[in-house]
């Protein structure tokens, strides 16, 4: 009986382990799908900025200026979200780096019990 113990403790361990990934692999995924969403946050806050000046440029304005309220916002945001994105890519290293927490230590019999395992003589 003791094979069929061996062989259980095997499966939990292998599945505790298939676990531990896929829950790594979902959090790395919603990471990577947040970045994705501040990337084109980025790409429309620059497209603003752009229609911003062009605008401008349409009013007969010749110059303009960093210290503009529109630009000086617009800016923040995309620092904010470039801040958020290499946070997030720390994240994903980070959980790149960590590995499943070992399996439960085996335990053993009691002294005087036999668990039923005998290990066959070794040839040499």
């Amino acid at each position: 009986m003791s094979f069929f113990k061996e062989a259980g403790d095997s499966l939990v361990k292998y599945t505790e382990k298939i676990v531990n990934k896929t829950e790594e692999y979902a959090k790395i995924g919603k990471l990577t799908l947040d970045i994705k969403k501040l990337e084109g946050s980025i790409d429309k806050i620059n497209k603003e900025l752009g229609e911003y000046v062009m605008s401008r440029i349409s009013e007969g304005s010749d110059s303009l200026s960093f210290s503009d309220e529109i630009i000086i916002e617009k800016s923040q945001m995309i620092r904010d979200n470039l801040s958020t994105i290499e946070s997030k890519k720390a994240e994903i290293e980070e959980l790149k780096k960590v590995k499943p927490s070992a399996a439960p230590p085996q335990t053993t019999p009691p002294a005087g019990e036999d668990n039923g395992s005998h290990t066959p003589p070794q040839e040499s």
